[in-house]
């Protein structure tokens, strides 16, 4: 069996989603469950190759028979053993039919799919096939990577450090806050338990981040704030997570805050935002939670309590 590295470094590799997982989910896809392994990295993060192989494609997964609309951008590498593919990138770096060593950056994750309206949030969706693939084996021609390769360490360097999380007052039930000008409001939005970091949306329901931001360059923010309202169970923690995205479509969390639910499973906050912004920089949520919750995203210029 060949001795592969998993595609991320050994900081940025948490589990979100394996082989098999969710097939009530997967059912609509004709599907016996989830064809591969999820890794919940940040958009950006350094995507490896897990074995020396030729880069047979790279682009938007709609142009290729095997890898489908729901991959986004994606690669699909052939080794002698089989395939190994990369998919809701957020860009390539490498050509069709260029030669790639074992450890070499083939991508950037990111969280594209069917025609760029994104995937269920940032994260790699890593999965292997067989030279003569079965697809008609209930999980589109794919198989469990244990299976096909031992997977010995880890390829390339950590991303850095994440921002570590802080904590802000959080406002009592009885004490409403009150928008002074430029408030914005969203329906309630539900967050699952997946340890994934949701975009957190203000406007309809396409999961894009500049339909979604609260804050656009050029400009320079010295008093703007955000207002989180969730429920969830009680003890619950939500991580809320500010993000700046940058015209090459990289991301870096600016500011991360944490916020337990009360005993009624309520959580109310106000998070200052202080920011310059550049043309071509915007701001946006993402929201990561220990239990299902449903989060309301408010925005204010100003606010008062009473």
């Amino acid at each position: 069996m060949p001795e592969a590295l998993w595609p991320v470094a050994e900081r940025d590799f948490v589990v979100t989603g394996e082989f098999g997982n969710s097939p009530g989910y997967y059912a609509q896809f004709g599907q016996l469950g989830h064809n591969g392994k999820d890794i919940g990295v940040w958009l950006g993060t350094p995507v490896y190759a897990m074995y020396d192989g030729e880069v047979v494609f790279e682009g938007w997964g709609q142009n290729h028979p095997w890898m489908g609309g729901i991959a986004g951008i994606c690669v699909l590498l052939r080794h002698w053993w089989g395939y190994t593919g990369y998919a809701h990138l957020s860009a390539t770096v490498v050509n069709i039919g260029q030669w790639v060593g074992k450890g070499q950056q083939v991508a950037l994750s990111g969280d594209t799919s069917s025609s760029g309206a994104g995937s269920t949030g940032p994260h790699l969706h890593a999965e292997t096939l067989p030279l003569a693939p079965n697809f008609l084996n209930g999980f589109a021609g794919r198989v469990n990577p244990a299976s096909i390769a031992a997977f010995v360490g880890f390829a390339g360097t950590p991303s850095p450090a994440p921002v570590p999380a802080h904590s802000v007052p959080l406002i009592p039930e009885r004490s409403p806050m009150l928008p002074v000008s430029g408030s914005s409001t969203a329906l309630p939005q539900k967050i699952p338990a997946d340890g994934r970091h949701h975009l957190l949306l203000r406007k309809d329901g396409k999961v894009t981040r500049k339909r979604n931001q609260f804050a656009a360059g050029p400009c320079e923010m010295t008093h703007r704030n955000v207002a989180i309202r969730a429920t969830a169970k009680p003890g619950a923690v939500l991580t809320v997570s500010i993000c700046r995205y940058d015209s090459d479509n990289s991301e870096t969390v600016i500011d991360r805050v944490e916020l337990p639910a009360n005993e009624r499973g309520v959580v109310r906050a106000l998070i200052p935002v202080t920011e310059k912004l550049e043309a071509g920089q915007g701001l946006y949520l993402r929201v990561r939670a220990t239990a299902d919750a449903t989060v309301t995203l408010y925005k204010f210029r100003g606010f008062k309590q009473r």
